[in-house]
Order: C-alpha cells, then sequence, then structure tokens
C-alpha cells in the first residue's frame, strides 16, 4: 500500500507526462481559439469614416449613441451585429458621431478567425474582442474599458 506522499508523487508524475499535456494544450487552444478574430491596427480606416462614403452593402454601427459614442464599426455585406450595445448607423450618422467626440480616435480593420478582413473600426478603446460566427456571419465587438488608474 502506497503512503499519501508517494500516491502524491505518483499523481503529480502522471500529470506531467508530456502526451498528457500535449492533449490538454491542444483541447484548451481550440476551445479558445475556434470562433475569435482581431483587431489589426490600420491609419487609413479613418479616411473611410472621414468622407462618410460608404458602400451601399455595408453596414454600419455605433457603440453607444451618436452624441456619445466610443465606437463606430463598418461591416462587409452579410456580416452583422446582434447588440443592444451597438446601434445601426447610416454612413453619415457614423462620421459625425467620430466627429462629436474630438480626438484619440484609431482606426482598425477587423479580422476573422482565418485573418480575412469583414469589417473596419474606429474606437477610442483599444481592448476589443473579436467573435465571428461563420455560419450565421454575426460578429460581436466587446470593448474593454479600463477605469481609473494609469
Amino acid at each position: 500500500m502506497l503512503s499519501v506522499t508517494e500516491k502524491l508523487w505518483v499523481h503529480c508524475r502522471l500529470r506531467r507526462h508530456p502526451v498528457f499535456a500535449l492533449i490538454a494544450f491542444l483541447g484548451l487552444a481550440t476551445g479558445c481559439i475556434a470562433g475569435y478574430g482581431r483587431i489589426d491596427a490600420n491609419p487609413n480606416v479613418a479616411d473611410r469614416f472621414g468622407h462618410a462614403s460608404a458602400a451601399s452593402d455595408a453596414s454600419y454601427f455605433i457603440h453607444g449613441t451618436p452624441q456619445k459614442s466610443s465606437a463606430v464599426a463598418v461591416l462587409a455585406a452579410g456580416y452583422g451585429m446582434d447588440s443592444k450595445l451597438w446601434q445601426p448607423a447610416d454612413a453619415k450618422t457614423a462620421s459625425e458621431a467620430i466627429s462629436a467626440q474630438g480626438g484619440g480616435w484609431r482606426g482598425y480593420d477587423i479580422l476573422d478567425e482565418k485573418g480575412a478582413t469583414i469589417g473596419q473600426m474606429m474606437t477610442q478603446v483599444h481592448d476589443v474582442t473579436v467573435k465571428v460566427d461563420s455560419q450565421s456571419r454575426v460578429v460581436t465587438l466587446a470593448l474593454r474599458f479600463k477605469l481609473g488608474g494609469k
């Protein structure tokens, strides 16, 4: 019969086995990465919003209200958002929302999980999670605000 210390040692040895670690890592990576896109900084995005010239098939969204927004996004044809935090808008309203807030806006490309550009956004918040449902083509953009401190 093994003592408690010996049982613990055997348990820890089995847990450190490389095959188990590899399987656990792959399972975790697959579950965490699947369906998530990203944003990439693109200074040319400001031109699209600044001129309010939109493709007729693009969909515009404002995070907040036109008078007090923290982000504006435009998605390619066929993509949409299903969120109460993002309101549908037109190109002119999106451009006016950016102008109303003053400076501090940065442009980003919105990429799906495969790295394809599916939209663009202007935001004052630089910590954004992108989730894309490939089947329904619904995009979720979650902005994370940092409150207080540096």
